[in-house]
């Protein structure tokens, strides 16, 4: 297990957590993000990822190479002039890592390279063979997801009643909704821009499908299965891993409601 500094920040529970959260640094690094407290724990990730040898081919050169997020940001100007391209690369470079943290149930595998063909590819994640019928499927699934999702963290920011702070599930399922939220974005631009084959095969399918377990995850005992299930069912099926958007679906809606005070 990565081995993260003491810090302001929080434990992290696995290595997967520890990846995503300095993956999320990264991406707001490459948008110029930089200095304070984030600089220093991205230090302490990148130490611990490149202290840990199970990861070690495959770390990226730009992690190796730059020890902080000035010079980091350094990198990211001279990569590409505009912020996507920039994201785009650093979830392309972190994918593999990310699958060797958590590999997934056989059953529920959702990784997508070397693949035979380009139709099969594309059916394997869209459960369709032709670009028009992929790009349908983005643009069909996605708007409704990103819907629930709104709905459902104005939901959550709503304050308590009593006026106490909000659960720590909730503040959890916040973040991983708000992730949610940005990759499905990227998502959609990906289609308008030519580009959706290039993301999900660059990881950003991997990416919306863990969010989404991780927020269904910390919101199970909540009265609010329904709007979950719609949400993870056409968020993942528009990821194209249709058979664990089943499955979590499933899980949704066996959890039972909770009474409500009349």
């Amino acid at each position: 297990m990565l081995n993260v500094e003491d810090g302001p920040w929080d434990k992290f529970d696995n290595d997967v957590d520890a990846i995503l959260r300095l993956q999320n640094i990264l991406l707001q690094a490459a948008e110029g993000t930089r200095g304070g407290e984030i600089d220093l724990e991205y230090q302490a990730l990148r130490k611990a990822l490149t202290n840990e040898k199970r990861y070690a081919k495959l770390i990226p050169s730009f992690l190796k190479t730059n020890r902080d997020l000035d010079s980091l940001w350094a990198f990211f100007k001279s990569f590409a002039g505009q912020w996507e391209p920039r994201r785009k690369h650093v979830r392309d470079s972190l994918v593999q890592i990310l699958d060797l943290a958590e590999k997934p149930p056989s059953n529920f595998d959702i990784r997508l390279s070397n693949p035979q063909s380009t139709e099969t590819q594309e059916a394997t994640w869209t459960g369709a063979a032709t670009a028009r019928a992929r790009m349908y499927a983005v643009r069909t699934y996605v708007p409704v997801a990103l819907a629930a999702l709104e709905s459902l963290i104005d939901s959550l920011e709503v304050p308590k009643s009593n006026g106490g702070p909000q659960l720590d599930e909730h503040v959890a399922a916040l973040e991983n909704l708000r992730l949610l939220h940005a990759a499905l974005g990227s998502l959609l631009d990906a289609a308008d821009d030519g580009l959706l084959y290039e993301d999900i095969q660059g990881g950003l399918a991997v990416e919306i499908a863990r969010y989404a377990k991780r927020a269904a995850r910390e919101l199970k005992n909540d009265p609010i299965k329904y709007v979950v299930s719609g949400l993870i069912l056409s968020t993942l099926s528009a990821a194209g891993v249709d058979g664990l958007a089943a499955y979590m679906s499933g899980v949704a809606l066996n959890i039972k409601r909770q009474s409500r005070p009349r």
